[in-house]
């Protein structure tokens, strides 16, 4: 009887045991710690989006097609992602829910490289038209989709404040042998735009702290670094230089700052030898690295299994809930 009850507990218990892991390769189940999406592929062409438990680097699928998904971003309450697919009608923004599930088109114009307002009513994205680049406002709750810039330069890079009615974008001002990065605020209900800062740099991946203060982004001119536009003394600061690598291996991502302004969070590629590549998460602390830019040392949090290839790293954390 005591052997029959041990085979019957272990059975159970292995049968448990299958039962999570197979949820963990479906995407149902994540233990909950710091985690990420980021869009991947373990065969180079069929790119996918995962998540990925920083800790225990535990990675689950969330999307499984022969299309495209890329892009994915959390809404603020971290309950819904955006993201982008390349099905039959073209490039078009989809929304799905944390397990993958429930996936609604959310765009009907070529689209990519969303991003939620701070309250999770409105969906920025950009909009590509042959060489023509614009900024669209989704509205979730009316299904309104608004065209915002219309000018003649290509617009990208939109990112928000965090009053939700102000969004911060690129212009880029071409000239014959050079080009000037214009960075832009927009109010959303009255059109009107103002230009907050220009440089002769090429410049990407905006991103606002939670107070507003600081406008981080990153440059290339000659190598790979991240800035922070400070509001109050109208100037940039080098906040950290990435380490130099091949730059066509160079993957950066859009820094994402810490509830709290303090950290700000990114991934890039690092190299743990001399001979190999590893796409790393990592942690830099503002004050710190303000203080001593060259020296800056950011915390690695966790690296990408080298059985994943990322043509273009998109990471995002998952938003933290009190």
């Amino acid at each position: 009887m005591t052997r029959f009850l041990i085979r019957l507990i272990s059975r159970v218990s292995f049968g448990c045991i299958g039962i999570v892991l197979l949820a963990l390769a479906v995407g149902r189940i994540l233990p909950p710690e710091d985690e990420i999406l980021f869009s991947a592929s373990t065969t180079i062409f069929n790119i996918q989006i995962f998540r990925m438990s920083i800790a225990r680097q535990i990675i689950v699928p969330m999307t499984s097609s022969e299309e495209v998904n890329a892009s994915p971003v959390w809404s603020p309450d971290g309950q819904s992602i955006a993201f982008i697919s390349k099905y039959q009608n073209g490039q078009n923004i989809y929304l799905m829910n944390p397990t993958g599930g429930g996936i609604n088109q959310l765009t009907d114009s070529y689209g990519g490289l969303p991003i939620w307002s701070p309250d999770g009513q409105k969906i920025a994205f950009t909009r590509f038209t042959g060489e023509k680049n614009d900024v669209m406002l989704k509205v979730l709750q009316s299904d309104e989709t608004h065209q915002l810039t219309h000018n003649t330069q290509p617009n990208f890079s939109p990112t928000w404040l965090p009053d939700s009615q102000h969004l911060t974008f690129i212009s880029i001002d071409i000239h014959p042998h050079d080009e000037t990065s214009n960075v832009n605020n927009l109010d959303i209900e009255n059109g009107q735009t103002h230009l907050i800062f220009t440089t002769q740099h090429y410049i990407t991946n905006l991103a606002w702290s939670p107070d507003a203060r600081y406008l981080a982004y990153l440059a290339y001119a000659p190598v790979s670094a991240l800035y922070l536009w400070d509001t109050i003394r109208n100037q940039s600061f080098l906040l950290y230089i990435y380490p130099f690598i091949d730059p066509e291996m160079n993957y950066t991502d859009v820094p994402e700052w810490s509830a709290d302004g303090r950290s700000i969070f990114f991934a890039t590629i690092y190299t743990p030898t001399p001979d190999t590549y590893r796409l790393g998460i990592f942690q830099l602390v503002v004050a710190s690295c303000l203080q001593q830019a060259q020296n800056c040392s950011p915390k690695l949090l966790g690296s990408l299994p080298t059985a994943y290839y990322v043509p273009h790293f998109d990471m995002h954390l998952r938003p933290h809930q009190p």
